[in-house]
């Protein structure tokens, strides 16, 4: 395996330029090659990682639907894979960055695809539920305490999975905790991640001592912990247990989905675990009379946010303060709104 240093010193450069023109997979590891993907939000990239086997590809995450990211697909098809076929897609897990494109790679390649049983289930769930259940969706919001035109706004946001995901795959195969995955003579074993989504596959390598983390462990971002209308009922808390977990797992080197790859591993879920202990500590503080999820917000982000940063924040701001509540440090009381307040 490179050293820290070589990858830093390839990874910089390299990841720093600007996206328009193709840029070759990077080897980060042997056998293990990074791709970034241009996005056109804030959150600008994705990193891609491709596996190298003796008879084929491994591809790890899928990029979103869009034609910038089918074009890069089709530049690494002409340019990087040669004559050896992609045998294996691995969806790390839901969210459209990550299997946006999954279906129009199994088609052009006809390459089956893995995700976890809980994200698939909860993609064909989000999937569905503007057309199967609206109401579902407003009810939500409206218990986190919005209404009017921003209610309306969220809503649409929220039922954006959809549009930005356009078609699933016919066909998935699951992926099992502690399965283990040969690929190029190395054996990756499935680690899942709780709490930014219900069971994001990361895969570990004991060998070399390197974790392909997708969103669970980001080296310079927290991953957005968001209360959904369908999904896990206390994000936060299978968030921080999950985190808690992977803290004693040997790591040497995270290859993340966002971000460049780092060896600051128990350090950085160090950092997340104290972010998320402020942030209730915030909220707690802020309850000492009776607050919706939407009055929280402005405690933990800029007052004046657009739609789409306002849906992941208010969406934190509910699991901040559900958490809370589990615990006793906070007392739920009514239904539509939901209101905290200090017990």
């Amino acid at each position: 395996m490179n050293t820290v240093e070589d990858i830093q010193k390839l990874v910089g450069p390299a990841l720093s330029e600007s996206m328009d023109e193709w840029r070759a997979p990077l080897e980060i590891t042997r056998g293990v090659y990074l791709l970034r993907m241009p996005m056109p939000f804030r959150l600008d990239h994705i990193n891609l990682y491709i596996l190298e086997d003796t008879q084929g590809w491994t591809l790890v995450d899928c990029g979103l639907n869009n034609a910038e990211s089918m074009a890069v697909w089709n530049e690494v098809f002409a340019r990087f894979l040669g004559d050896k076929p992609v045998t294996r897609i691995i969806v790390t897990h839901l969210h459209p960055d990550h299997i946006g494109l999954a279906d129009w790679l199994q088609c052009k390649t006809k390459a089956p695809i893995y995700i976890t049983s809980p994200e698939w289930e909860l993609a064909t769930a989000l999937f569905e539920l503007p057309t199967s259940d609206p109401a579902r969706l407003s009810l939500h919001y409206q218990r986190l305490g919005l209404m009017g035109d921003r209610l309306q706004k969220i809503i649409k946001q929220a039922s954006s999975f959809r549009t930005l995901i356009k078609k699933l795959p016919a066909k998935v195969n699951i992926l099992n905790d502690r399965e283990v995955l040969s690929i190029g003579g190395r054996r990756w074993q499935i680690f899942i991640g709780r709490g930014h989504s219900p069971a994001n596959a990361c895969l570990w390598d004991e060998s070399e001592r390197v974790l392909i983390a997708g969103d669970h462990i980001l080296p310079s971002i927290t991953p957005n912990i968001n209360l959904l209308t369908v999904g896990p009922s206390n994000p936060l808390d299978d968030y921080i247990k999950s985190l808690k977990e992977f803290r004693g797992v040997p790591c040497d080197l995270i290859l993340p989905a966002h971000g460049s790859p780092t060896p600051r591993y128990r350090e950085r879920i160090d950092e997340l675990l104290g972010h998320h202990a402020t942030h209730l500590d915030c909220l707690h503080a802020a309850c000492t009379e009776e607050r919706t999820a939407s009055d929280c917000v402005p405690f933990l982000f800029d007052s004046e946010l657009p739609d789409h940063q306002f849906y992941f924040a208010i969406g934190e701001s509910a699991a901040h303060l559900t958490y809370l509540a589990q615990y006793g440090r906070l007392k739920r009381t009514g239904d539509i709104p939901w209101k905290f307040v200090q017990p």
